[in-house]
């Protein structure tokens, strides 16, 4: 019994261990993504989007500006070069269009103003045509309510959807119920970057309203001046929810990304392109709470495990122990209690003879 105690307790550690020793990719399907400029484009760029099994390069392609027109960041022509030489390393890559608010503030707060810059986002899409696969919609920076904002994703989402385009409005962690567009793309932070506990938070709340949508992309942020976590940290992040919820519960994540090319560092496409290639698992920052040195729940439990088996071999070794003792005793008792009733019975044999002869005397 004691065996198999042991036995079956160091199997589970060890399954628990395995588990944890493994890199775990949600699906092949997943699409992989680097947010990046026109002028990116390089040798090394193109080396690390080819070692980083990159699919889907999104393009800052156009800033509203606070009037609610756009301008382009380039024309037809010269995006056309740019994917010619990125197809070089990738024949299959996607093209994703960013139109972006950054410091500038679109005016959303009527109906009115919304249709123009709808109107303008609609004059972007006819003049590339279908050079792009889909428009990311990040106008961050608004004039106007969150009740503008997202009616006016809405609002432009149904206008895209009616022109064939994908269309991916730009979302908070907890802005997926706010807009009625079918797709969209998350990045978790707030008003400050978010490390390990705030990071899962987000997460797990995009996943718990992500069936509202037909599919939804994550962005890992790559800021580091900013303080946030690196893409490493990041990535390790991610393992942890997914191997906690199973790879049903990420049924609708389509893309997983890097926003932006310019912000990463050397460890953050080395972390990256080992994580795609699942060779390595990226180590995460380690949890507060918990075993000193532990950051995850499988390890805690193993070590719960194996001090349950120490505890049950010790329990078991002084349950033995008590046992040969009272053995002892009882083995012991019974001889002397033998003993003292063959003596009492020889004391009251004597004297029953002795009673007798007295009374043949008598």
């Amino acid at each position: 019994m004691l065996r198999k105690t042991v036995l079956a307790a160091i199997l589970i550690g060890s399954l628990f261990f395995s588990v944890k020793a493994n890199p775990v990719l949600v699906s092949p399907d997943l699409e992989y993504s680097l947010w990046c400029t026109y002028s990116d484009l390089s040798t090394e760029f193109l080396n690390r989007i080819l070692d980083g099994k990159i699919d889907i390069l999104v393009i800052n392609a156009a800033a509203i500006k606070t009037d609610n027109t756009i301008t382009y960041s380039f024309s037809k022509e010269q995006l056309e070069g740019f994917k010619t030489q990125v197809r070089t390393v990738n024949p299959d890559m996607k093209f994703y269009a960013a139109i972006y608010s950054f410091k500038t503030y679109p005016d959303k707060t009527t109906t009115e103003t919304r249709q123009k810059l709808i109107s303008s986002v609609v004059s972007f899409v006819e003049y590339f045509g279908d050079s792009f696969n889909a428009i990311i919609d990040d106008t961050e920076c608004y004039t106007g309510t969150i009740v503008d904002h997202m009616r006016y994703f809405t609002e432009c989402a149904k206008v895209m959807e009616g022109m064939g385009v994908s269309y991916y409005p730009w979302l908070a962690y907890n802005q997926l119920l706010l807009t009625t567009a079918e797709k969209c793309a998350v990045g978790l932070y707030g008003s400050h970057a978010y490390h390990e506990s705030e990071w899962k938070t987000s997460f797990d709340k995009v996943q718990g309203t992500s069936h509202t949508k037909d599919g939804y992309m994550i962005w890992l942020i790559a800021e580091h001046y900013q303080n946030y976590p690196t893409i490493r940290q990041q990535l390790g992040y991610f393992n942890d929810r997914m191997i906690a919820r199973g790879v049903e519960f990420f049924s609708r994540l389509e893309g997983f990304g890097i926003w932006w090319y310019r912000s990463t560092t050397e460890d953050d496409w080395n972390a990256w392109i080992s994580w795609v290639n699942g060779k390595i698992e990226p180590t995460p920052t380690p949890s507060p709470a918990g075993f000193p040195g532990t950051g995850d729940y499988r390890v805690q439990i193993a070590i719960v495990i194996g001090i349950v088996a120490a505890l049950t071999v010790l329990a078991s070794v002084k349950m033995r122990a008590v046992g040969k003792k009272r053995r002892r005793r009882t083995r012991g008792g019974k001889q002397k209690k033998k003993q003292k009733s063959e003596k009492k019975g020889k004391g009251s044999e004597r004297e029953r003879v002795f009673n007798r002869k007295m009374k043949r005397k008598g």
